[in-house]
């Protein structure tokens, strides 16, 4: 079995090293990306997010971005739009800095207007329209709308969320929404619409150990292709002041572009850019699948296993310095798991301390899991260790307890 896994190991890692070598051949026909970052900056921010791990985010997405072909617009939003920064392509880590100070240096304010943050980005992509890219709208958020009631009401806030989805729906690319939840106070039904009616995907977290995935699963899902029709009507904007006579103003915006793409020519490019790597894409799949397949089955926890080997119990009386009971075991009599207590057959506290095969290693290598559902002071080769989480102990490993005024000390023998 380890010589069948180590050649399918060096199979595999001779595929990947052949993958990158041919990367650029891989990626030649991926459309490059567009993407526009909508981060909610409102208070509420402050607790949804104190650790402003969606900043994170929006700087790996940004390290991510392939150098001289994607591009990336921020927008920030709280009561209104805060911060606007157009698409700007990556070339290097000039960009990249650049990028990244502008969204450190966004700062939080009053109110919160989904609406206003999720026009400013539809229109972004409108005035930059490529229908040779593919477009993506990121959206930061917690969810939770609460517009100043002497500017306007949450309900024309949502209309206008409402308006940014159907433009989207119209141009034919995802909002990907990803809701901060440090806090609990998470609308998950808000994010979760605006994404679903786009075709994106909805996320939720509070810890930034859960970015990389995060990120990744947005770089690996399918964006939609431009819509296979000519877009004639008029797309509206609306950009929303603060002045209270001209509550907004409306702005009509006439396209200057068809989207149009012939079905059979696009397959036919699709074709072309594949093709080749077709081959490497399938082999590469089956081999880690038998990798995959390999290593569950030599990992895979064997439920059914028993006991094997012997362990030596020794019970020392502290108080009066003598050996009250010291014993060898025959652990294969004991099937697929025991107590100390019905071992030695005293100290009630022992029945406590539980004893088991450990499922989870090779049955080569056979080990003892023992655990306790209270805590007591335990060692292993005289390191303290929290028995109530378990530990395993391989041959010759040494596992002392203290009661009272007894100490047991444990040795196991495969």
């Amino acid at each position: 079995m380890k010589v069948l896994f180590f050649i399918l190991f060096t199979i595999l890692m001779f595929q990947i090293i052949y993958a990158n070598e041919n990367e650029e051949n891989l990626t030649a026909g991926l459309m490059p990306i567009d993407a526009v970052l909508v981060l909610d900056v409102s208070l509420s921010m402050q607790t949804a997010d104190p650790y402003q791990i969606s900043r994170e985010a929006m700087n790996l997405f940004i390290d991510m971005l392939t150098e001289g072909r994607d591009r990336v617009g921020i927008v920030s939003y709280a009561g209104q739009v805060e911060a606007s920064l157009d698409l700007t392509k990556i070339y290097g880590d000039e960009e990249r800095e650049m990028l990244q100070n502008f969204i450190q240096n966004l700062n939080y304010a009053s109110w919160t207007d989904h609406g206003l943050g999720l026009l400013e980005a539809t229109k972004i992509m409108y005035e930059n329209h490529d229908p040779d890219r593919q477009q993506v709208i990121i959206f930061f958020t917690d969810g939770n709308m609460n517009t100043n009631p002497n500017i306007r009401s949450n309900d024309a806030a949502q209309d206008d969320v409402n308006h940014a989805i159907y433009l989207v729906q119209q141009q034919g690319y995802p909002i990907y929404t990803i809701g901060l939840n440090f806090d609990g106070n998470l609308d998950i039904e808000a994010i979760t619409l605006i994404a679903e009616e786009t075709g994106g995907l909805v996320f939720e977290t509070s810890n930034a150990n859960d970015l990389p995935h995060i990120i990744r699963a947005i770089f690996s899902a399918k964006t939609p292709a431009p819509a296979l029709h000519d877009i004639q009507e008029y797309i509206d904007i609306f950009l929303h002041t603060t002045n209270e006579e001209e509550p907004f103003e409306e702005i009509r915006y006439e396209p200057t572009y068809t989207s149009y793409i012939n079905k059979e020519i696009l397959e036919k490019i699709n074709y072309d850019n594949y093709e080749t790597n077709n081959l490497l894409w399938i082999s590469t799949g089956v081999l880690v699948g038998i990798f995959i397949l390999v290593l569950f089955i030599w990992l895979i926890p064997n439920k059914n296993r028993v006991f094997s080997g012997q362990l030596f119990i020794s019970i020392y009386d502290i108080n009066n310095r003598k050996v009250l009971i010291q014993k060898t075991i025959n652990l294969i009599e004991y099937g697929k798991k025991t107590t100390l207590f019905r071992l030695v057959g005293a100290y009630n506290i022992l029945n406590e301390v539980k004893l088991s095969p450990c499922y989870s290693t090779p049955s080569h290598l056979p080990k003892l899991y023992i655990t306790s559902t209270k805590m007591l002071n335990t060692s292993r080769d005289f390191i303290p260790i929290d028995l109530t989480k378990g530990i395993s102990i391989s041959s010759n490993s040494q596992l002392t307890i203290m009661l009272d005024d007894v100490k047991v000390d444990l040795k196991y023998f495969d």
